[in-house]
């Protein structure tokens, strides 16, 4: 069993749930390169930081088409500094594997995927989100049933990968997934399913 590499990004506004009303915990898949700072606890949360101007002294902004694709989708503003920190501070951001890949095409191996549960329900356990958003359909068929869960609704609008409600944790948070922010993804209509999602449950 291995503990977490890296602390998530936890908003400043997450435990009140920000702009959403509702403490949302976006998980991504991996972190990826052979850099020193992977050695970092804080390196997600540096990441988040240099995406919205609090990662460097003169608040340099370093974008990114992930990190782009991702704000449109739950955002409905253009993205100045002040929108990007607003969703940001409202948020919580965790990647599932806690080992770093060497380059971003590269697939998580199986050992990974299984030492990375043991963190990943600590970090629930942690941050007691009411909804877990999972980032990528490849990630999404690796844990969907590696924890204990109901299925609240069949939905088609993600090639039938469902709404669920985890019953391991007290707090039953909701979790689904979209399509990885990669290449062919639609900002508009994933960002349309999230809002019905929160509507709905």
């Amino acid at each position: 069993m291995k503990t977490k590499t890296w602390d998530p990004w936890i908003g400043s506004n997450y435990k009140n749930g920000g702009i959403f009303n509702k403490r949302i915990l976006i998980l991504g898949e991996s972190h990826y390169g052979n850099s020193n700072i992977f050695n970092r606890r804080d390196y997600t949360q540096q990441v988040v930081k240099e995406k919205i101007g609090e990662g460097t002294d003169d608040g340099e902004v370093f974008s990114s088409s992930f990190f782009t694709k991702l704000f449109y989708t739950l955002h409905s503003r253009d993205n100045k500094l002040e929108n990007l920190k607003e969703l940001w501070h409202s948020v919580a951001f965790y990647n599932y594997i806690q080992e770093p890949l060497i380059a971003s095409r590269r697939k998580p191996e199986k050992w990974m995927w299984q030492n990375s549960k043991e963190s990943f329900k600590n970090v629930v356990l942690e941050l007691r989100p009411d909804y877990i958003i999972v980032l990528g359909y490849r990630m999404w068929n690796e844990i969907w049933d590696k924890f204990e869960h109901n299925v609240l609704k069949l939905t088609k609008e993600n090639n039938w990968r469902n709404i669920h409600q985890l019953t391991f944790f007290d707090n039953r948070p909701i979790m689904f997934c979209i399509k990885h922010p990669s290449s062919g993804y639609s900002s508009d209509k994933f960002g349309m399913f999230i809002r019905n999602t929160l509507r709905e449950f």
